[in-house]
């Protein structure tokens, strides 16, 4: 295929910049470890995998908050015009028919997500409700919204072997920085080149949202039967009709279809790019992932996520107002280290914090995102970036009152 360029938001530099900045360490340092203590108390210790997804610290933990504590600094005006704008109805009339017909109230409640690195600990308070410590020292309570809550982990205890501990026999799970000797029971992680139709990026790979180590297997069928392929054999995965060309590393060549690992059940490739979050390229869009024989040199560890700041900056209204001090970004996100969610055609985009430098608002669908690397891009799409958006709250320094900008008067939000 044509080559196209690396359009990886300053992967290669990002990589570099912030491998270089770290000591040497085994790429297992990327592996999750911890501590899985059980409603009986019993505790095993060793390297962890949520089910069978979850491996390393730059995974994303997704939930939901059941509640919106900052509405509290809103004025009943301005509750009711986020109200309204939720049901796509206009505040003209100060009149919210839809809700009280139903009887029925928006909450602006949120989803929750942040790299594992970011978490010290979670405990389980039921099925669908954990409590997270976060290395900040923030506590938030959280409830359903995704399949990490009440998940099974797997656990390689030194002393036991590799034990699967299903998740409603779990008490608390407390994480621990990774051993520089561990040596990883999931194989190694895959690192590679992914091409798609709206650009190249490269980093730490995620095939069907699930496979991400070289032991994971790609399944399909070939015309002389099923296949069950370890990723660590794959040099190369194209897109071909209805399946995949499969090259291997000995040069062998396979063709492949008949499951959602090779066609258009296949949830997308995600490429996780350390210090820039990740994205999301679907089936539709993908054209060829390549896997790289060697990993980087170093890799990020457990402490390398110990610098989390609330998000701080200035936001210029259309009034030509500038307002300064921390925010709360779509009455929701706090901390540096959580996402930004947007699209950019068919990619979805998953953006730390404390990676932009600024956020402007073009369109009531669009925002352009600047990165603290000189790159920028426009998302659309998501809440995040559009007027979908619930606004932000400023609090000055040294108050606890903060001052509330929908979203339709921001021009700019530039971060600190």
């Amino acid at each position: 295929m044509k080559m196209k360029k690396l359009l990886t938001l300053s992967i290669c530099i990002a990589l570099t910049s912030s491998m270089q900045a770290q000591n040497d360490q085994s790429p297992t340092a990327l592996f999750m470890y911890g501590k899985v203590t059980t409603v009986e108390g019993k505790q095993y210790t060793g390297q962890l995998r949520w089910g069978k997804e979850e491996a390393f610290w730059f995974d994303v933990y997704n939930s939901s908050k059941p509640e919106n504590e900052n509405l509290k600094y809103l004025s009943d005006d301005e509750l009711d015009d986020l109200d309204n704008r939720e049901f796509g109805k206009s505040s003209r009339w100060g009149i919210n028919l839809l809700p009280n017909r139903f009887g029925w109230e928006p909450e602006h409640t949120h989803t929750f997500a942040c790299q594992f690195g970011e978490i010290k600990s979670i405990t389980m308070r039921s099925k669908a409700r954990v409590t997270l410590e976060l290395k900040d020292g923030s506590i938030v309570d959280l409830k359903g919204g995704s399949n990490d809550i009440n998940e099974d982990v797997q656990v390689n205890d030194a002393d036991m072997g590799l034990i699967k501990i299903d998740g409603d026999r779990i008490d608390r799970v407390d994480f621990m920085p990774t051993p520089s000797d561990m040596v990883s029971i999931f194989g190694a992680p895959l690192f590679g080149t992914v091409h798609s139709d709206e650009g190249s990026y490269q980093g730490y790979l995620q095939w069907d949202h699930d496979e991400r180590t070289g032991l994971d297997i790609l399944d399909g069928d070939t015309r002389d039967g099923d296949i069950a392929i370890k990723f660590e054999m794959i040099a190369e995965i194209a897109k071909s009709g209805r399946g995949a060309d499969v090259t291997f590393r000995s040069g062998k060549r396979l063709f492949i279809s008949g499951s959602n690992d090779c066609n258009s059940g296949n949830r997308g490739i995600i490429v996780n790019i350390p210090g820039r979050g990740r994205v999301d390229i679907p089936w539709s869009s993908f054209e060829e992932m390549i896997i790289n024989e060697d990993l980087p040199i170093t890799a990020l560890g457990y402490h390398d996520f110990n610098d989390a700041q609330r998000i701080a900056g200035t936001v210029q209204t259309v009034q030509g107002k500038a307002l300064e001090g921390t925010l709360v970004f779509d009455l929701d996100e706090e901390r540096d280290f959580e996402l930004l969610n947007g699209m950019k055609e068919d990619l979805e985009f998953l953006i730390p914090f404390r990676a932009i430098t600024q956020i402007q608002p073009v369109s009531r669908r669009t925002s352009l995102i600047y990165l603290n690397d000189g790159d920028k891009i426009l998302l659309e799409g998501q809440v995040d970036v559009s007027e979908r958006n619930d606004g932000v709250l400023i609090f000055a320094k040294n108050s606890n009152d903060p001052e509330y900008i929908a979203w339709q008067d921001i021009k700019s939000i530039k971060l600190h």
